[in-house]
């Protein structure tokens, strides 16, 4: 079998089978366009990669509020700055 009947007997293999074969298709053809595209795992990563930090950032700003402005109660209270009140002032 030389060249030219080879190539005849490919092309006629092909127009009987209307140019289509099953194992030769792209699996990617018969998926839906959200797992196509990798929405899946896009959406995934991003709620990964934003919204778990963002929690983390509010409950780290939640307990600074909490425990770290916390009044010192052994702290005497002062007056404003013209109180004759003071102790040790003498006129």
């Amino acid at each position: 079998m030389n060249a030219t009947q080879r190539l005849l007997s490919y092309i006629q293999f092909i127009g009987d089978n209307d140019g289509v074969l099953p194992e030769l298709q792209i699996v990617g053809s018969h998926l839906n366009w959200m797992v196509y595209f990798n929405i899946d795992v896009i959406l995934v990563a991003f709620i990964a990669a934003v919204i778990i930090p963002a929690i983390i950032l509010a409950a780290t700003i939640y307990l600074f509020r909490k425990y770290w402005n916390k009044p010192n109660v052994n702290r005497q209270k002062r007056g404003p700055i013209g109180d004759k009140r003071k102790a040790g002032r003498r006129y």
